[in-house]
């Protein structure tokens, strides 16, 4: 097998050049075949259509706060893992074998990030075995190192619905690079009627969100007014500050991305669990002190309604 990186545009194209490495009488080497194009291949191994997420991971360890999803579609391969996204077309053989010839965007990101998908790349353009149970793929990889993924289908369901779930922030984009959420912190939002809650387990935010065709506009954010350094506080400033105004945002299955005025990118996946109490605006909030903190809205056109209160002398 033979692996050409080649650099230059937007994308980064990994050609898989098929074909074992058997040696003929006399040393001579096996004819090579291209990926995707060769003769005599079979379904042997049919891989059906649709979304997959891996459950279960040999031979590296997912990098915190992300998922490895891999959708096949006709003779079409893409895979998604933190940061870039692969793809190409792609067979099995009759012995079950992935033959897959591969491109990928060339987005910067962490380190980690760029590892995974590099060795997720590896690991499927190594030919490794595919079988197939129902909703559950199996791959495992042919090296000497033992590596293998199990996937599992993604629920056909509709899209989840903006309102109702809880949303946990996995992935910062600015321009072209890209980041996971710091360790010690799981930030979160929630929408409810025309409410939004903003957690990032420091302050106690909300705020009014009104939904539109594919915008959510927020406004009258408020929050008490608790000093929290750290991945805390930077993951609460954020969201604040792109969360304010007229947003767009789009959502495929359980992933939530959000696009600020500025152009950055919240990426959210939806949660189980209970939600997070909606703040309001009329009310004084509860939890750590009773001090109300108004989060000025760059729209806002009156000072009054947006000035930050006075911190209250200690007593005593």
């Amino acid at each position: 097998m033979r692996r050409v990186w080649m650099t230059g545009g937007a994308l980064v194209v990994l050609l898989l050049v098929t074909g074992c490495a058997a040696k003929a009488a006399g040393g001579a080497s096996a004819d090579t075949t291209s990926v995707g194009t060769s003769a005599g291949t079979s379904p042997a191994a049919a891989i059906p259509d649709g979304e997959f997420r891996v459950v279960s991971l040999v031979g590296h360890e997912l990098v915190p706060g992300t998922s490895i999803v891999i959708t096949f579609t006709g003779s079409q391969l893409s895979a998604r893992a933190g940061c870039n996204t692969m793809g190409g077309e792609y067979t099995t053989d009759v012995n079950g074998v992935l033959q897959v010839q591969l491109s990928m965007t060339e987005m910067g990101c962490e380190p980690a990030l760029m590892d995974q998908d590099s060795w997720v790349a590896g690991f499927l353009g190594a030919e490794p075995y595919v079988r197939v149970d129902g909703d559950t793929i199996t791959v495992n990889g042919r090296g000497i190192v033992a590596e293998s993924m199990v996937l599992q289908r993604v629920s056909p369901n509709a899209d989840a619905p903006l309102e109702g779930v809880t949303w946990q922030l996995e992935t910062i984009i600015t321009g072209e690079t890209a980041s996971t959420v710091p360790s010690g912190v799981t930030p979160t939002i929630t929408v409810t009627g025309d409410r939004i809650a903003i957690d990032a387990q420091c302050n106690s935010v909300g705020g009014t969100a009104v939904a539109g065709a594919g915008t959510l506009t927020v406004s009258e954010v408020i929050a008490t007014k608790m000093f929290c350094e750290g991945p805390r506080g930077e993951m609460e400033t954020l969201l604040i500050s792109v969360l304010d105004g007229e947003v767009r945002y789009a959502i495929t299955g359980d992933q939530l991305t959000i696009t600020g005025a500025g152009g950055k990118q919240l990426v959210f996946t939806a949660r189980a669990g209970a939600g997070v109490t909606v703040a309001q605006t009329d009310e004084p909030l509860t939890g750590v002190g009773t001090d109300v903190l108004v989060v000025p809205s760059k729209d806002a056109s009156t000072t009054p309604d947006n000035s930050i209160p006075a911190i209250p002398e200690p007593t005593g």
